[in-house]
């Protein structure tokens, strides 16, 4: 039997502006507030083994926060993700942990969006806020995750 994968795509929480290198903006206090919502709100969705996240400031602050509403699991940082495209995504989740069946990414705009999009196909996914994040499913392994194979099966966004 083919084993069920969940893949969730998350867009960091509101960071700050005016701090001149932007891999170092870190969450406003809104964008703390979001990320704890985003966490509490997926809670009740997903199980992750692992989170993986841009090394920008931003990124990990929010993967930090989904994790403590999410429950023990790993935190990967990965500076490929900062300047990653969709396709880079897809490439970087294809060598996951066989054995993990449930594993989040956290990243930027426009990527997260394009790369749910790309994942799915389905047009419902339009415009990518802050804290907005895609549960994505399919069947198979992640070395076989290509364009079109998932199915969005959630979207939770927590506002500003």
């Amino acid at each position: 039997m083919t084993t069920l994968r969940t893949l969730t795509l998350v867009r960091h929480a509101q960071a700050g502006s005016g701090f001149g290198v932007d891999h170092k903006r870190p969450l406003t206090a809104t964008g703390t507030r979001q990320a704890d919502a985003l966490g509490r709100s997926l809670s009740s969705v997903i199980a992750p083994q692992a989170i993986h996240h841009s090394s920008a400031r931003r990124t990990t602050q929010t993967a930090r926060a989904l994790a403590e509403q999410l429950g023990p699991c790993d935190l990967v940082s990965v500076d490929n993700l900062y300047d990653a495209w969709w396709d880079d995504v897809v490439a970087y989740v294809r060598g996951f942990d066989p054995g993990h069946t449930d594993v989040v990414v956290v990243g930027h705009q426009p990527t997260i969006g394009a790369c749910a999009w790309e994942l799915t196909r389905d047009d419902s996914i339009g415009a990518v806020g802050t804290a907005t994040a895609f549960v994505l499913e399919w069947r198979g392994r992640w070395d076989e995750l290509a364009g079109g194979r998932c199915r969005l099966r959630a979207r939770h966004h927590a506002p500003a």
